[in-house]
């Protein structure tokens, strides 16, 4: 009797759709009927690690296929060859979750993120590749969630699907001495403007998010939500911190803070946040929320080096007399150098003047300064012949 093609309340299509993607590949690449698969999928064997864990032997898988999907190898022959393609099937998701089980054991030895099955990646949720995390980001933050400790990574870390670069291989001694090649990590530049930043801790809220759907039992994450990370988003890109300003009595706005000092503030607040999460024993979005209304850590990561900021010093700008020379002893702003100095005073068109040629001690042929009057810039004579009384105005004014 022929499994109907309507399955429970889903249709075929419908019920196909349940199952991982790897596991699909490898029931079809050994000819199992569809109508099978949906009826394996509504019962929730829908991963390689529950398909391969399904059966005991192949005696139980024979009579697992004859009590339950009405196919029995000793009726027909078409029936014996839907047998075998669960068998090799089964066979090969055994072999898989071996291998797969034993890449864990060593990744946990070495203390390296441990691979995400492609079937579990596809899985978990699939938004814009452009704020879709990365296979790779996803790994550590789950290996994070795994040793029950969250780190505060730099937001050149939160890489996208789009942005995984997947030729970077990292050469790795282990503790023997055997030298290895795993893939390394990829890297993203820091935001430079408000969108870029936006999408960073969109990315890393999806991230949080599907591990939150994937791993229900973890209550630790379950209360992030998109409405967490949006009125994150708004605090730190709104009025508090990157659009705080300051203005004048006439309404001019005379200082902002630097975009260096957003990003450092936004990486503690996250800092502070996984630290809540351990001391105070709160759920992330709780622990977020509290860090960044935290006065003590908005004072010292923000409030704090904003006020140095606006109180260092600006360099003056020396050359508002350029081209105005001062003999030795003579007005205000005198040099504390010994006689006259090549290289000071400037000319009408930007050209630097002699100053020993202007005290008639100049005698080098080659001399790269200008030999004009520093006076009334004219050439033929010094500022010690210079006949004019005033000095001519060159600023353009």
């Amino acid at each position: 009797m022929a499994i109907p093609a309507v399955v429970g309340p889903r249709t075929l299509t419908e019920s196909l759709k349940l199952g991982s993607s790897d596991l699909r590949f490898t029931l079809s690449r050994n000819d199992v009927p569809d109508d099978m698969q949906a009826h394996f999928f509504e019962n929730g064997v829908t991963s390689v690690s529950k398909f391969s864990s399904f059966f005991r032997d192949e005696t139980d898988l024979v009579n697992v296929l004859r009590d339950e999907f009405n196919v029995d190898a000793a009726n027909a022959l078409a029936d014996r060859a839907k047998v075998a393609a669960v068998i090799c099937s089964w066979k090969d998701t055994v072999t898989k979750a071996k291998h797969q089980s034993e890449v864990e054991a060593e990744m946990n030895s070495r203390e390296w993120t441990k691979p995400i099955p492609v079937g579990d990646y596809t899985s978990v949720g699939h938004v814009e590749d452009r704020v879709m995390p990365s296979k790779e980001y996803l790994e550590k933050k789950l290996q994070e969630l795994e040793n029950g400790e969250f780190r505060a990574e730099t937001l050149s870390e939160v890489v996208s699907k789009d942005e995984i670069d997947p030729d970077v291989l990292v050469p790795v001694f282990d503790s023997k001495g055997s030298l290895s090649v795993k893939k390394g990590s990829t890297t993203v530049a820091m935001p430079t403007g408000p969108e870029q930043l936006r999408r960073r801790l969109s990315v890393m809220q999806n991230c949080l998010m599907m591990l939150a759907l994937k791993y229900v039992s973890r209550e630790e994450i379950q209360d992030v939500t998109k409405d967490i990370f949006d009125r994150y988003k708004d605090y730190i890109l709104g009025d508090y911190v990157w659009g705080l300003s300051s203005t004048d009595l006439n309404g001019q706005q005379i200082q902002t803070p630097p975009w260096s000092l957003v990003l450092s503030y936004e990486h503690a607040v996250r800092k502070r946040a996984y630290s809540l999460m351990l001391t105070e024993r709160l759920m992330l979005g709780a622990a977020l929320e509290k860090a960044w209304k935290c006065p003590t850590t908005k004072e010292r990561h923000f409030i704090t080096p904003l006020a140095l900021y606006s109180k260092r010093a600006y360099p003056q700008n020396n050359n508002q007399n350029a081209g105005n020379w001062n003999p030795k002893g003579k007005g205000k702003g005198k040099s504390k150098s010994k006689g006259f100095q090549k290289g000071s005073g400037q000319g009408p068109d930007g050209e630097k003047i002699c100053y020993r040629f202007n005290a008639g001690k100049c005698n080098y042929q080659k001399c790269k300064f200008a030999h004009m009057c520093n006076k009334c810039f004219k050439k033929g004579h010094t500022a010690l012949n210079c006949k004019e009384k005033t000095t001519p105005d060159t600023t353009g004014t």
